[in-house]
């Protein structure tokens, strides 16, 4: 039992063994659902296995003695959720009758509030079933499951550039923010013409595109317009095989409005022979943005990567 043995309860001053036990510590553990107890009081007690724990009705354990003050600890110790209730249908838990959920290796501190019509959450997962979901965790992609808006996402691993175009789908439709990363990207044969074109769930769309782009090489320099997709890339003297390492970002505007603006620098075979592109524009989807492609606009790729950063 750990409910504290107090002098003023008990009228005559403690004994050393009663002042020792207001110290004692030592966890229980349960393997079956299990209510929790007068004599649970300031105890933690573990879940060995997927339970549920009940907390006792918050009137009563205040009313008795030495647990006015009522606390207790469960800690999740199994591989499953264990489950935390409450005896009394209209007690709360931090002002819900929502049960909560502990994930394998979490842990909750729960205390009687004042009002004595429930228990407030101390410690553990206190946004779970707001903010973030139950439990809170890190998913596969390296955000926290159930946040949008600080977490940054990743595709999967970088993709190689063959054929005559790249194609990257499933993108959340919370993101707003997407960067573009291409590495040593060259084509099999003639001039080649970096294009990122964007889609939804109706595919790549081709039309509608406001695209400038600037271009200058050791001789040449080169402006042009586009409304078929965002020419990021090549364009002025022919730089015909050899590799090309661009950025591009696009950033959600109002509505379906997806803004670019990217920079590309490209190299030949004879290292004087270079180009470097700006470009900026906008295109307005018929709905929400779920795939980014990249291609030539002329012949295959035959070697580069292309990797795609999101932000919620």
């Amino acid at each position: 039992m750990t409910t504290l043995t107090t002098q003023a309860t008990k009228t005559t001053a403690l004994t050393t063994a009663e002042a020792d036990a207001n110290f004692k510590k030592i966890a229980q553990t349960k393997g079956t659902n299990y209510v929790c107890a007068e004599s649970d009081n300031r105890d933690t007690i573990e879940a060995s296995a997927a339970i549920t724990f009940t907390l006792p009705d918050a009137t009563t354990i205040v009313g008795l003695t030495d647990t006015g003050d009522y606390e207790v600890t469960l800690k999740n110790v199994s591989s499953g959720d264990v489950t935390i209730t409450c005896l009394t249908g209209t007690d709360t838990i931090d002002g819900s009758t929502d049960d909560i959920t502990i994930g394998a290796g979490d842990v909750e501190t729960l205390k009687v509030n004042q009002a004595a019509t429930g228990y407030n959450r101390l410690k553990g997962n206190i946004l779970t079933g707001t903010t973030l979901s139950s439990p809170a965790l890190i998913n596969a992609t390296g955000s926290l499951n159930g946040v949008t808006g600080i977490i940054t996402e990743h595709s999967s691993s970088p993709a190689s550039l063959t054929g005559a175009s790249v194609t990257l789908g499933s993108i959340p439709s919370h993101v707003k923010r997407i960067v573009g990363v291409i590495t040593g990207a060259s084509a099999s044969s003639g001039l080649i013409n970096l294009v990122v074109t964007i889609g939804d769930s109706g595919g790549i769309e081709t039309t509608g595109y406001r695209n400038i782009r600037t271009t200058k090489d050791s001789s040449v320099d080169n402006f042009s317009q586009s409304t078929t997709g965002f020419f990021i890339g090549g364009g002025a003297a022919a730089f015909t095989s050899d590799l090309a390492d661009s950025t591009f970002e696009l950033i959600k505007g109002s509505g379906n409005t997806w803004h670019l603006n990217a920079n590309t620098y490209s190299q030949d075979a004879t290292p004087s022979s270079y180009a470097i592109a700006s470009s900026i524009g906008s295109k307005t989807l018929s709905s929400t943005l779920t795939q980014v492609q990249i291609s030539t606009d002329g012949p295959n790729f035959d070697a580069g990567t292309i990797s795609l950063y999101y932000y919620g």
